[in-house]
């Protein structure tokens, strides 16, 4: 009641209304995810593409910048008024006008400074915007600030860019070096000029723009040019190149560290190599501990590599596209309640008025009048509805008595049927030996039997001999009114069977006979012979006068209880009766000496099939040997006690579990001769 409650009271309104939430967190989800990867994708290419132009301009500016003031130095260096005086530096006629060409070449330099060093006397000249007139010292090749003059010349270049402390102008400059030659080729020193290290960091590696930078490092990966002041001065002050600052330091990465090396040496180097933009490299890098996108590019002659830094969300990030967001959702709201306005209207509403006429017509009430729908489907099945209503009102009018005219009909006929059940039990058990047949061939026993219903296919059967007599427990297929029906059917056939049974008639034969019968008696129609019918059976002839018991089973087994000790005798695993079963199957015959207290139990499988216990498992032979011990071991006075002793326990085993088959057991000791 409480699920048809529950139907009943359910709102298709809410359950849509919930279905097209669902729908809507869904669609508006995915819709989000997919833009949001989409956005991503776009923005990750912009900011590329952005890195990469940056740092083409970039490396436009710095070439801008150096090779300027760089060809000017190579043209100093091939003054002839400075080549003389550096040839002979004490010559008064030779000094003057070459310190006047130097002064002219000073006045051109981005920095209005030059230097002029002299590999015969170690001289060092230098006037920048910071000295009063030209400066002049020696240079000495023991000392770490001197060194980068015998670097130049020993490093045989043309000419030669690096930042370095100038011990004489107390001062870090970025100096372009160029070697000085005779026409001859002899090495007269080196002259240049310098730059402003504040003015090239602002010029190279500053930029108005947050979160974009530059870091300009040699072919060794020591950083030249960096927004920090202190890491450019660091390494212009000292001499050693391991304790130089290098890239490697900002990146904690192994594995970035040696993609970053593997890009280096894949970009194309060199002075004479033509640099394009698809020589620039793109990597994301964690360095300084921001994630970045990173340009790579090498600049020409001055063999550097510039990389241009563009930090996360500094150029392009999902915030750009925070308005294309709005506006899907606005849309997606928009539909949303389009869609709901037009399903209330059309479905809805005309599903509600439906539905408190259907309520109506379950309480009742059938003036039902829906004639005012819109023409479509649910005008027309509002209009189907309200005439299934008036038909209803006129059918129930006289479905009262139809019932109960019915009901009488039925429950007639469920008299008759269960009064011939009844009968059909009265003569079931009519076959089966009476109690004074029972005393008069039995000294004791018991007979349980449990039918499904009130008739089955398990029955008893006795048959007095001349000396004894033949008695059996028969399991037929089936259960209920056919098992009923089987029953007699061998029960006559064994009455037949035992006329033609003399003295030395065994067992054996009686079941070959048995089996012979029921075979043909129930195949001998033309349209019966599809029937597959059978029997287990466990039969004992008993001879008084050698007190002997003869048993063979087909399908049931016997249990015989002498002496406090149970034993089972087996059954042939044949069945009897059935088409399949050959004509004269092997049935062992067993001879058992009856003494006074000698005990038989016969049983079908219903008994071992009884299910119970803890796992609802069946009873089976471990289980109903233990309960004959317990029962026959108790000392009691008689066998009607034991079989209710026996009864009682297999209803406890069974607990609530449901019989799955007729069950019979049956329990007697043989009377003998006094």
């Amino acid at each position: 009641m409480e699920s048809e409650k529950r139907v009943i009271t359910g709102s298709l309104r809410r359950s849509f209304l919930a279905a097209v939430a669902v729908m809507f967190i869904l669609t508006v989800g995915a819709s989000v995810v997919v833009f949001l990867r989409t956005a991503g994708t776009v923005a990750a290419r912009y900011v590329d593409r952005y890195a990469v132009s940056q740092n083409l301009l970039e490396r436009n500016r710095i070439v801008s910048i150096i090779e300027r003031d760089a060809t000017l130095s190579l043209k100093l260096a091939d003054d002839p008024f400075v080549r003389s005086w550096m040839a002979d530096e004490n010559d008064p006629a030779l000094r003057e006008p070459a310190l006047e060409q130097l002064e002219s070449y000073r006045s051109l330099f981005r920095d209005r400074s030059y230097f002029v060093g002299i590999a015969a006397t170690l001289s060092y000249y230098v006037n920048t915007p910071h000295t009063d007139g030209t400066a002049h010292t020696v240079l000495d090749a023991d000392q770490p600030h001197d060194r980068w003059f015998f670097t130049t010349l020993a490093s045989d270049r043309d000419f030669w860019i690096n930042v370095d402390f100038n011990v004489l102008l107390n001062e870090v400059r970025v100096w372009i070096n160029t070697l000085v030659r005779t026409p001859a080729g002899e090495l007269l020193g080196a002259a240049g000029t310098g730059m402003d290290l504040s003015e090239f960091l602002a010029a190279l590696v500053e930029h108005e723009t947050e979160g974009i930078s530059t870091i300009i490092v040699n072919a060794e990966g020591e950083i030249l040019a960096h927004r920090n002041r202190e890491i450019i001065e660091h390494n212009a002050r000292v001499r050693r190149n391991e304790d130089r600052i290098d890239l490697n330091a900002l990146i904690l990465s192994s594995e970035q560290q040696s993609l970053l090396e593997e890009i280096f040496r894949d970009l194309p180097s060199g002075p004479a190599r033509d640099h394009r933009d698809d020589d620039i490299r793109t990597i994301t890098l964690d360095i300084e501990d921001t994630r970045a996108t990173v340009s790579v590019g090498y600049i020409p002659h001055l063999e550097w590599y510039n990389l241009v830094l563009v930090e996360e969300g500094a150029v392009m990030g999902l915030a750009e596209f925070t308005p294309f967001i709005a506006i899907i959702l606005v849309l997606l709201i928009g539909v949303l309640g389009a869609v709901l306005v037009l399903v209330n209207r059309l479905v809805l509403s005309p599903l509600g008025r439906l539905d408190e006429a259907t309520r109506s017509v379950a309480r009742g009430s059938f003036e039902i009048n829906l004639s005012g729908e819109r023409r479509n489907e649910f005008g027309r099945l509002a209009a189907s509805f309200t005439t299934m209503s008036r038909e209803i009102q006129r059918y129930t009018t006289d479905l009262e008595k139809m019932v109960e005219d019915r009901t009488r009909e039925l429950r007639a006929s469920r008299e008759r049927i269960m009064e011939s059940i009844r009968y059909g039990s009265l003569i079931q058990k009519s076959v089966m030996p009476a109690g004074e047949e029972l005393e008069e061939y039995l000294r004791a026993g018991f007979l349980l039997r449990k039918p499904l219903d009130q008739v089955g296919g398990d029955f008893a059967w006795l048959h007095p001999l001349e000396d004894g007599f033949c008695l059996a427990l028969v399991d037929c297929t089936g259960h209920g009114v056919p098992g009923a029906f089987m029953t007699m059917l061998v029960s006559a056939v064994l009455n037949r069977v035992m006329a033609s049974v003399g003295p030395e008639t065994t067992t054996e034969d009686i079941l070959h006979l048995l089996h012979a019968h029921v075979q043909d008696g129930l195949r001998a129609g033309a349209d019966v012979k599809h029937l597959d019918n059978g029997m287990d059976i466990a039969l004992c002839r008993f001879r008084r006068s050698r007190r002997q018991l003869e048993f063979s089973g087909a399908g049931l087994p016997m249990i015989v209880h002498d002496q406090g000790v149970l034993k089972w005798i087996p059954a042939a695993r044949v069945r009897l009766g059935f088409r399949s079963t050959e004509r004269k199957p092997a049935i062992p015959v067993h001879r058992v000496p009856v003494r006074k207290d000698t005990l038989f139990v016969l049983f079908s499988d219903g008994v071992l099939d009884l299910p119970g216990g803890e796992r609802g498992f069946g009873l089976g032979n471990s289980g109903l040997e233990r309960i004959l011990e317990q029962a026959l071991g108790n000392g009691r006075s008689t066998l009607d006690e034991t079989g209710r002793a026996v009864e009682e326990a297999l209803e406890r085993y069974r607990g609530t579990c449901t019989a799955r088959d007729d069950m019979i057991l049956w329990a007697f000791m043989p009377r003998l001769e006094e």
